[in-house]
C-alpha cells in the first residue's frame, strides 16, 4: 500500500508469491526480489536513479506473511521518486 501526505490518496495491491503474482504488474520480478532478501523490505536492492528534493511525502506499507514469518513494514519517503529508488519495482502499481 502507498499513501500520500496525511492519507490524501491511497493505492494498494495484493501479491501472493509465487501462486498469484500476476495481480501485480511486475509480479514475478517482485516475488524473485523478495525471495532474494527473504521478505526483508529494508534489504531490497531498489533501482538507483536521480530524484529531486521535492517534499511530497509518501508512505509505503507492506503487511502479510513470508514463509512462516509475519511481515509488517512501513516507511515514509520524502517523495514518490525516493520510494521507487529504494524499493522498485515492489511499489510500482
Amino acid at each position: 500500500m502507498v499513501s500520500g501526505k496525511q492519507g490524501t490518496w491511497l493505492r494498494a495491491i495484493g501479491i501472493y508469491c509465487p501462486g498469484r503474482a500476476d495481480q501485480h504488474p511486475y509480479g514475478s520480478v517482485v516475488c524473485d526480489l523478495l525471495a532474494d532478501v527473504n521478505g526483508d523490505f529494508d534489504r531490497l536492492p531498489g533501482d538507483a536513479h536521480l530524484c529531486t528534493n521535492e517534499k511530497d511525502p509518501v508512505t509505503a506499507t507492506a503487511t502479510g506473511t513470508w514463509g512462516n514469518r509475519r511481515i509488517s513494514w512501513k516507511k515514509t519517503f520524502s517523495n514518490a521518486c525516493l520510494l521507487d529508488e529504494a524499493t522498485a519495482p515492489v511499489f510500482r502499481f
